[in-house]
């Protein structure tokens, strides 16, 4: 049906056209938004960009043939009371080259949401907070998110050392808060059953990354580790998860060779690794640091094959150094490769958006982002099933989500499907990938 008539050339016709589109909005009349629904709204009919199947593990419910984000059918726009859930990211500080990025898969859920009807017709607010790398700060945001702002939830934040204050706070505070990048081992234990995480940890993702540097270079027996011990999340994997992987998989560790985050002159550490003589490096550290040793390591003629871990995969550092990091391998946690026409539609939807912001690194890689994505998409699910609404209670509504979050099983996201284990980690198949030209590639298929 068009939207407007054609004009008619008599005012007779132009009157019996507007008596008619008059009878024809009594019978039919736009439908209102109902305040407390019982489920979510339909998916659109015609979508042009990926997002999870939000009722994807209903198993009565058809799976949509086309990604359900961004519909172009009409839904009825939420109204009222928001839904109000807090976001913590680095947008600001040494790691803002990841901050941002996550920042724009969360608009990207925040849209998709409240475009499918937002949370039983009340539209979802996402409260964004720069937390920029710094534990104090986030304990004062968390404080801040829990008792003036009356989030539901806090989504963050980004690191590990953050999240290693913010996981006991949840606990004390009744309030759950689900990170979709801290990776320490054992870093939710202090705020079960309110923490949650649905990205993989460090053991599983160095494990892997081993694994898969070990299949590409047989020859290599003898390596050397160099990393910052001052990072938090960093110095386990360098004095526990590297050297046992390095045992289970018949590598000989030759020793180990320290440097601290804000130091700018590499060449003593990489005149000490050529000192050991290794067959291979292990490079770990923040973006400043591990990309001064990559210089550092070309500068000085060290063409040894390199493992790195995922904290070398966000934003476009790959690109900044693209010749000194040719041929390094690492396990990642989402690859913008990976094929399904749903994956396929939000790696481009998030691309185009990033290079549309000003603010971000160019060029834009898809990467860890989109564990953002599903954990808002599936805090939605949890909450239209739950019937939360923007007048539910603050703590009920809190307690609806942390249920849902402990209860993650079968829930099919961008990233992959996720179980929820009782540690309050959903962990899963980390993927390999390598350095080619300025970018991260499947390293194989058959990463299994």
């Amino acid at each position: 049906m068009r939207r407007r008539p054609h004009r008619s050339t008599t005012a007779a016709l132009f009157t019996l056209c507007l008596v008619a589109l008059v009878m024809l909005a009594a019978c039919a009349p736009t439908a209102a938004p109902t305040p407390t629904p019982t489920k979510a709204p339909p998916p659109p009919a015609t979508p042009t960009a990926a997002a999870p199947k939000v009722e994807a593990t209903k198993p009565a419910e058809k799976p949509a043939e086309k990604p359900a984000a961004t519909p172009t059918t009409a839904v009825s726009k939420p109204t009222g009371k928001a839904v109000k859930v807090c976001y913590l990211t680095p947008l600001s500080g040494p790691v803002a080259v990841f901050g941002l990025p996550q920042s724009i898969a969360v608009k990207m859920a925040q849209e998709d949401i409240n475009n499918s009807g937002g949370i039983n017709g009340s539209p979802l607010e996402v409260l964004m907070k720069d937390s920029p790398f710094d534990p104090k700060q986030a304990v004062t945001l968390v404080r801040e998110c829990a008792e003036k702002d009356q989030a539901l939830a806090i989504f963050g934040p980004y690191s590990s050392g953050e999240y290693d204050v913010a996981a006991p706070l949840a606990k004390d505070l009744s309030l759950p808060v689900i990170s979709a990048t801290s990776s320490k081992v054992g870093g939710t234990l202090p705020g079960r059953p309110w923490a949650f995480r649905i990205s993989n940890t460090d053991d599983v993702m160095q494990d892997a990354g081993v694994r898969y540097f070990n299949r590409a270079n047989p020859q290599v027996k003898k390596m050397v580790i160099v990393g910052d011990i001052a990072a938090a999340v960093i110095e386990p994997i360098i004095k526990t998860h590297f050297p046992a992987s390095f045992k289970k998989y018949g590598l000989e560790l030759l020793g180990t060779v320290e440097f601290t985050t804000g130091m700018t002159d590499m060449s003593a550490v990489v005149t000490k690794i050529k000192s050991m003589n290794p067959e291979g490096i292990a490079v770990i550290g923040l973006p400043a640091e591990w990309m001064l040793v990559a210089k550092e390591l070309a500068r000085q003629g060290v063409k040894l094959p390199v493992l790195t871990t995922n904290h070398a995969a966000g934003g476009n550092t790959v690109f900044v150094v693209k010749d000194e990091v040719e041929g390094w391998i690492l396990s990642h946690h989402f690859q913008e490769d990976l094929p399904g026409p749903e994956r396929e539609a939000y790696v481009k939807r998030f691309k185009a958006l990033g290079e549309a912001d000003p603010r971000m690194p160019k060029p834009v890689y898809a990467t860890v982002e989109a564990y953002m994505y599903d954990a808002l998409m599936y805090s939605a699910k949890v909450m239209r099933e739950g019937k939360v609404t923007g007048d539910t209670p603050a703590q009920q509504a809190r307690v609806i989500l942390r249920d849902g979050f402990n209860a993650m099983k079968g829930y099919k996201g961008i990233v992959r499907t996720y179980e929820m284990n009782q540690d309050g980690d959903a962990v899963g198949q980390p993927f390999p990938v390598v350095a080619r030209k300025g970018r991260w590639e499947l390293l194989w298929k058959d990463y299994q």
